[in-house]
């Protein structure tokens, strides 16, 4: 092994087969759609060098009973249905702390979830390490209501603006 930079396009056809797929300690940098991820049961993946995995692949791949090994990759983000993966690891990864990766908290909490993957850290911008199991949204300052306030702002501006020009229509000036 060694010399993969991508998952393979294509494997042998064996119908009615499931597929357990060793790609560990390649170059690999991204899991993204394949024909055959709906049959895989198990995918290793330790060893590369991940940094994106594409969701709806993950989404394809949970159809059946997968046990997964994405440890030791590049990885600062998970999609959210990696949560439906029945068996993971996911140790040793530069996962990032933000907003978005909250979730990760509850899900590495539940019980399918074994040390050291319980004992995994993100790192803030600031270089703060933490881990993910004590991030929570006030930690990392996760207030959307500036972000909230200034949707209705425009919202409302908007509909003054078009409520304007609809009387400026109706009522030309003379």
């Amino acid at each position: 092994n060694g010399n993969l930079y991508k998952l393979p396009m294509k494997l042998p056809d064996i119908p009615d087969r499931t597929i357990t797929l060793d790609v560990s300690n390649n170059s690999i940098w991204k899991i993204d759609p394949r024909p055959y991820v709906d049959k895989l049961v198990k995918l290793n993946v330790a060893n590369n060098k991940l940094v994106f995995i594409d969701q709806e692949t993950v989404k394809n791949m949970t159809q059946s009973k997968l046990s997964m090994n994405i440890s030791n990759n590049n990885l600062k983000f998970l999609p959210n249905s990696i949560q439906n993966v029945q068996s993971i690891s996911i140790y040793n990864n530069p996962f990032m702390c933000d907003c978005n990766m909250t979730w990760m908290k509850g899900w590495l909490e539940l019980d399918s979830i074994v040390e050291p993957d319980k004992s995994v850290t993100c790192q803030t911008k600031e270089g703060d390490v933490h881990k993910i199991i004590d991030v929570t949204e006030s930690l990392l300052d996760c207030n959307y209501d500036t972000e909230i306030g200034l949707a209705v702002g425009f919202g409302i501006l908007l509909i003054l603006v078009v409520v304007g020009i609809v009387w400026a229509k109706r009522c030309p000036y003379e």
